[in-house]
């Protein structure tokens, strides 16, 4: 504990830029409603309609933000210069992304219900309930995880790190589709808006 806490207290200047993180977090919530009323996009593909409801990918699904976190923190901690480039990144790729939302918002068709009692089960309604289906396309879920990959790998961090954070996010991304939680498209979306944020913001970094 007191390791912690002194890693904390030396490395704040950095950790402290996290708080952007959990503040778009608290704004994705607010935008995920329908706006003026007009009609919602549906951009589902018949290779949607082939792949299959799998209940307890819900576990993979929901590490994505500890996951996040844990790793920018890592970087923060570690990597200072990734760092400073990821934050502006990252807010300039889900901000966008949520402009996408109000303006060209779409709806996640959730046709195959969830009716069983297993813990996934149960867990993976309690994540739909959580989350409404408008904030789609681009996947914020899938925006994060390419931005981790993108991060990680242009970092200092070991090799394994490395690996478990490529395997990690792949198999989240995976569980955006095997949950019904997105389409395909909506994955596209997410890599796409993460690798043009990285792209665009090479020469801004923030001040640590």
């Amino acid at each position: 504990m007191q390791f912690f806490i002194q890693t904390m207290i030396e490395h704040w200047p950095q950790l402290r830029w996290l708080s952007i993180v959990i503040l778009l977090s608290i704004l994705y919530a607010l935008c995920n409603r329908q706006w003026f009323g007009r009609p919602l996009l549906h951009l589902t593909l018949p290779i949607d309609q082939k792949i299959p409801l799998i209940p307890w990918t819900i576990y993979i699904y929901n590490l994505w933000y500890p996951i996040m976190l844990f790793t920018f923190a890592l970087l923060a901690i570690y990597d200072k210069a990734v760092f400073s480039h990821l934050i502006p990144a990252y807010t300039l790729s889900t901000l966008a992304s949520f402009m996408i939302f109000i303006f060209f918002q779409n709806e996640v068709p959730r046709l195959t219900q969830v009716s069983g009692n297993s813990l996934a089960e149960r867990l993976l309604r309690f994540t739909r309930k959580m989350d409404n289906p408008y904030n789609g396309f681009p996947s914020i879920h899938v925006l994060a995880c390419t931005m981790t990959i993108l991060a990680v790998q242009s970092s200092t961090l070991p090799d394994a790190c490395k690996v478990f954070i490529w395997v990690s996010q792949l198999m989240i991304i995976a569980a955006t589709l095997t949950t019904k939680q997105h389409v395909v498209l909506d994955l596209a979306g997410g890599s796409f808006m993460a690798i043009l944020g990285w792209c665009l913001t090479i020469n801004l970094n923030v001040a640590l």
